[in-house]
């Protein structure tokens, strides 16, 4: 029961979407409530995605397979909870008579808890190369999406954001498919690369779309509650197609495998050399 209670898991949670609460619910529990339950499953979807690539280049044999998948999946858990919590509270708590939900123009506190949340993610990957982290194709795909958004909204009248947070689930989405052809290509290590990043660079932009846009219009629009639904489905996809522990462990015990009868087959030809030398004896 321990593995549910780790603290480095609940910490890289709770403290950013805490901090969003608190700079910009600026005093309504309901505004708070809405924050924790719009923001706690992609935290926390973001945040095992991260632990995803670390495990992906840092593990070199299948004994820590589980452990490692369990701690990443303890994120997600967490911030399930948190975002489960934010919406009953937020059905508790109701708007109070008068209160201004929607308040156009630009908001430093929402630049503070997008700061907040990039100093979190720096701590988190500070232990493993930041070019981990750094896949051309996954950036290209985002790119271009991102900018075909933007042309969009500009042509249409309405809040902005709500394409180009649409544009980075499509980008997620395309990533995890071009990662699946390039891992059935042959290049497994490539082809999990572009699918992880594509989907931390989409979850990324989203989170920060939705902060810099919580106190305007845009947030009615862009409807985080349905389109966390959709990261789930997207991160579940990439987990089934690539990270399934057994197939995991199965790849290294197939490797393990291969190792002993390389070195069965090294142990006879060194006992078929001592045998030619006895009888040359």
């Amino acid at each position: 029961m321990l593995i549910f209670l780790d603290p480095l898991s609940i910490l890289i949670v709770i403290c950013p979407v805490a901090f969003a609460a608190l700079m910009l619910g600026q005093g309504s529990q309901h505004r708070m409530c809405v924050l924790c339950r719009d923001l706690g499953i992609p935290v926390g979807i973001l945040f095992a995605l991260i632990g995803m690539v670390q495990i992906m280049f840092s593990l070199d044999h299948g004994d820590v397979v589980y452990s490692a998948t369990a701690i990443m999946l303890v994120v997600v858990l967490h911030g399930a909870w948190v975002s489960a919590l934010g919406f009953f509270a937020a059905r508790y708590w109701v708007v109070a008579g008068g209160e201004q939900l929607s308040a156009n123009g630009f908001s430093w506190r929402a630049v503070g808890a997008v700061m907040f949340l990039m100093l979190t993610i720096g701590f988190s990957i500070a232990q493993s190369p930041i070019g981990h982290f750094f896949n051309p194709m996954a950036i290209t795909v985002v790119l271009v999406l991102v900018a075909a958004s933007l042309f969009t909204e500009r042509r249409s009248p309405g809040p902005g954001g709500s394409a180009s947070s649409r544009a980075l689930l499509f980008a997620a989405i395309i990533s995890v498919l071009l990662g699946l052809v390039t891992l059935y290509s042959g290049d497994s290590a490539a082809g999990m690369s572009i699918a992880a990043n594509g989907l931390i660079y989409g979850l990324l932009g989203y989170l920060i779309i939705y902060l810099l846009g919580f106190q305007n219009e845009s947030r009615e629009v862009i409807n985080a509650s349905l389109t966390n639904w959709h990261w789930m489905e997207v991160t579940g996809f990439y987990i089934f197609m690539f990270l399934a522990p057994d197939t995991i462990l199965d790849n290294f015990q197939e490797a393990d495998v291969a190792d002993r009868f390389e070195l069965l087959e090294q142990k006879v030809e060194d006992l078929e050399r001592e045998l030619d030398t006895i009888d040359r004896r």
